[in-house]
């Protein structure tokens, strides 16, 4: 319960989470992030990078979950692993560490690296795989937990003899929650609000946003975006290019 009211604070200094999305912080980030305890039982002292964390998901609320195991939140951008280092700081976690750097530039080996939709998985495998230590000490081997919403099927294939795919929509199902949007729709739109806040930094950036699939017309999509988002346009692929001439020649004359 001291995790809301520490993410209501920061959110009103820095977007870190969405500010409509910030009324759902439990069931669309923490219940998510947890979904990876469901599928894997970390021995103790195993150690875990939590690559992209941003403001500390899924690694914080994992380390409060799992005391037993150790945590180590990257973040390229600073103001957001401030956030996670500071929660983790006021909620008296031992078992995490954070750093402000690339993955390119983490030294250190893990057990397992974790990641919460931060970028492609041919990417996720490129800078991590150097990190990830040799001996195994739990039942799983050494390696990279991915929590990915959409369609993985071709994502996934050049990984098929090696990857194992756990569907977390029958996991939140049984619990009478809404199985799909916890596995698909939630890191779905988390995935772009990422990638949108690293093109959109500050309230002085300006920019154009262009979703390219027709999913996010649906209602339960348009209900998750942010605020700022309200003034959004429908257009075509073949108008996209005129949209956003419009919008540039728009914020000249202003």
């Amino acid at each position: 319960e001291a995790l809301e009211p520490l993410y209501n604070e920061w959110n009103a200094k820095i977007n870190v989470i969405s500010r409509k999305d910030i009324q759902h912080l439990y069931e669309h980030h923490v219940l998510h992030s947890l979904g990876i305890a469901k599928v894997m039982d970390f021995a103790p002292d195993t150690e875990v990078m939590d690559l992209g964390t941003g403001g500390g998901f899924p690694g914080i609320p994992l380390a409060i979950l799992l005391p037993h195991v150790k945590f180590h939140l990257v973040d390229s951008i600073g103001k957001k692993i401030r956030v996670a280092t500071d929660i983790a700081k006021r909620i008296h976690l031992k078992n995490t560490t954070t750093a402000n750097h690339r993955a390119e530039e983490e030294k250190h080996l893990f057990d397992f690296v974790v990641s919460r939709a931060v970028m492609p998985l041919t990417d996720l495998i490129r800078v991590s795989r150097k990190n990830i230590k040799r001996r195994q000490q739990n039942i799983l081997p050494n390696g990279l937990i991915c929590l990915k919403g959409g369609e993985l099927e071709e994502e996934s294939h050049p990984y098929r003899d090696e990857a194992l795919v756990w569907n977390l929509k029958d996991y939140f199902d049984e619990r009478s929650a809404d199985g799909y949007a916890f596995a698909y729709t939630y890191p779905g739109m988390n995935k772009v609000l990422q990638a949108a806040g690293r093109v959109i930094r500050t309230d002085e950036d300006e920019g154009v946003i262009v979703l390219l699939d027709d999913r996010f017309l649906r209602r339960e999509y348009i209900a998750l975006f942010p605020k700022e988002w309200g003034d959004y346009k429908v257009t075509s692929i073949d108008g996209i290019g005129e949209n956003v001439v419009q919008f540039w020649n728009s914020r000249r004359s202003d």
